[in-house]
């Protein structure tokens, strides 16, 4: 086996992503300032975009269709798209709805008309929550990951399956898994211990 090491003059990396012969790396900012790079896979000293995206840190980068969405944080943004063959030209970044306690995402997906960003339910006295927006990046509503006996805290991944069900999953202990599905117009959630 042979590896190769490559060194970039940045900060630690905060996220990637492989996309085809591409490779998308996040690194840490500072001052309202990240940077995120498009490389090439098989040599990532070839930087094809260098991109100065708006926001403290980027935690996570997914891949649906031509774009890539970025889970951030940050005092105005809560996330960002880009396309993939234009990220310099064509962006749109999502807006955090007022109130919002904690000012990061972990992950991000996209469904058929919605993006639902994960805000972890970290800091004390918050339980994790759900942001929809819908495919004109505008916020739609909070899905709060809390009922009566059950609280959802320490989220850390997000993903959705062909129903367009979301799947989380907590750092805790007992470790959960939550299935946030939609049911008569609104949603809902149930959960699992992972023992």
């Amino acid at each position: 086996m042979r590896i190769r090491n490559f060194e970039y003059d940045r900060t630690e990396i905060t996220a990637s992503l492989i996309t085809g012969n591409y490779l998308w790396l996040a690194f840490e900012g500072s001052g309202g300032s990240c940077t995120l790079l498009k490389v090439s896979a098989f040599n990532p000293e070839q930087v094809f975009y260098t991109i100065t995206v708006p926001v403290d840190k980027i935690n996570k980068i997914k891949l649906s269709g031509d774009y890539i969405y970025l889970a951030v944080e940050d005092d105005t943004y809560i996330g960002a798209v880009y396309k993939i063959t234009n990220p310099l030209t064509v962006y749109y970044y999502l807006t955090q709805p007022s109130g919002l306690v904690e000012q990061k995402s972990y992950d991000i997906v996209k469904a058929t008309s919605n993006i639902f960003v994960l805000i972890p339910g970290e800091l004390s006295g918050e339980n994790a929550k759900v942001l929809r927006y819908n495919t004109s990046y505008i916020y739609q509503e909070t899905i709060d990951l809390i009922k009566s006996g059950d609280e959802i805290v320490n989220a850390r991944t997000m993903d959705i399956d062909d129903n367009e069900n979301l799947w989380i999953a907590t750092y805790t202990n007992p470790a959960k898994l939550v299935r946030v599905y939609e049911s008569g117009g609104s949603y809902e959630f149930k959960s699992w211990e992972i023992v």
